[in-house]
């Protein structure tokens, strides 16, 4: 939600004005006493809140101390001395009053509003502790009225404690009355002239202040009645003012980057899990690896039937080194050509075969009984046939003779 600025300057005297407004009056509003509060509902005032310097008793105070301290001794005609103090209607209290433009019930409830008001509510600070230096003594907070507001209270430093020259507007307006009576010009149309820049120079001020506060919180600088504007039409701008202010801006590139961060912690936390489960992955494929290895070897040598021997002993004469060029010499062709015999075939169906066990031995020992069983089956099923048809009578060979002169225990696990 948005609206329109609402800042107002004024200052005061000790002497009540026409409209009841004193130095006292509005000290008293301002710390809620009953007497200077009675727009208020006595069940929600609450005391104010000091958002920056001193609190109002300690403002009062060196305010009254200032003027204390301006008086002076003056001798008169009869040469006797009199003390001449701060004329009781020389304004000697400046202030400023700034509005946040949504209802207080709203802030209080919607904690997004709550932070617009709190970038608000410091954009004052610093405007004014800018525009008015040292001599803002300082600013309090109101939260017991429709809008939520600050009071920017200052005192001036110059001798003759004017605050009034604390506006640009009126130190503009005073000196070009002196700069046209001095010409000459008439007093009336003088005033006429000089209040014109007053005017002019208090639009400054409000377009300065849109400029370096309204703007960066999403504010209009009018209403819709100043320029008879539609519902929709003031919907529309207060929108688009609140969606070019400098807080949405810093609260989405915020909401980003939370979200970046998030993901970055979750993709940490991911890939830290991740190798976590890695990291057992690894230990539990280590363990698996030597358990099935001890169990496939236990299993095996416990297992191992007789004619897995006779595979082992086929296997060693068909690769052995010794035979091989005898082997190709029997069973070569007039040409030269290689002969595929069953002899051969069983010979390369035995290393395959014996390749397949030692790939199984090493694999999960989860698969390699299942897988075993298959193998050996298939390999007794090669074996059984090679041994009825008396194959390696073919080639000519003593397996007995070869047998005793080499080791053909089998296949090493």
């Amino acid at each position: 939600m948005s609206g329109p600025q609402f800042i107002h300057l004024q200052s005061f005297t000790r002497k009540t004005n026409k409209k009841g407004q004193s130095v006292t009056q509005i000290f008293g509003e301002a710390r809620r006493d009953p007497e200077y509060s009675a727009h208020i509902d006595e069940k929600e005032r609450k005391p104010p809140v000091v958002v920056w310097g001193m609190s109002v008793a300690e403002i009062e105070a060196e305010h009254d101390a200032m003027l204390e301290h301006s008086a002076t001794t003056v001798i008169l005609k009869n040469g006797t001395t009199a003390r001449r103090a701060i004329r009781q209607d020389r304004h000697t209290l400046m202030t400023a009053i700034a509005s946040f433009p949504v209802p207080r019930e709203l802030v209080e409830r919607s904690q997004e509003e709550q932070g617009r008001y709190g970038y608000w509510r410091q954009k004052n600070v610093d405007y004014f502790r800018e525009l008015w230096g040292d001599r803002v003594r300082g600013i309090i907070e109101h939260r017991d009225e429709g809008h939520l507001h600050l009071h920017v209270y200052g005192l001036p430093d110059d001798p003759d404690c004017q605050a009034r020259n604390m506006n640009a507007a009126y130190a503009a307006k005073i000196g070009e009355l002196k700069r046209l009576e001095a010409e000459g010009v008439d007093n009336k149309e003088a005033r006429k002239a000089a209040n014109v820049l007053y005017k002019a120079e208090m639009r400054k001020f409000q377009d300065d202040y849109f400029q370096r506060v309204g703007i960066p919180c999403g504010l209009t600088r009018e209403g819709p009645k100043r320029e008879r504007k539609s519902r929709r039409q003031w919907q529309i701008e207060k929108e688009q003012a609140r969606s070019a202010s400098d807080f949405s801006l810093c609260h989405r590139i915020e909401a980003t980057e939370r979200d970046r961060m998030a993901a970055e912690t979750l993709k940490a936390d991911l890939m830290s899990k991740m190798a976590e489960q890695e990291k057992l992955a690894s230990i539990a494929r280590a363990e698996a690896r030597e358990l099935g290895l001890k169990e496939a070897a236990t299993e095996f040598k416990q297992w191992k039937p007789k004619w897995a021997n006779d595979y082992a002993k086929a296997h060693s004469y068909a690769l052995n080194g010794v035979i091989k060029d005898e082997i190709e010499t029997v069973y070569r062709d007039s040409e030269g050509k290689w002969q595929w015999t069953l002899a051969s075939w069983v010979a390369e169906e035995a290393r395959v075969t014996y390749e397949n066990i030692k790939t199984a031995v090493l694999s999960r020992s989860g698969e390699f009984l299942v897988k075993l069983i298959g193998i050996l089956d298939k390999l007794k099923e090669i074996t059984d046939q090679f041994l009825r048809e008396d194959a390696m009578q073919a080639i000519d060979l003593d397996l007995d003779t070869f047998t005793k002169d080499n080791d053909f225990s089998g296949p090493s696990l």
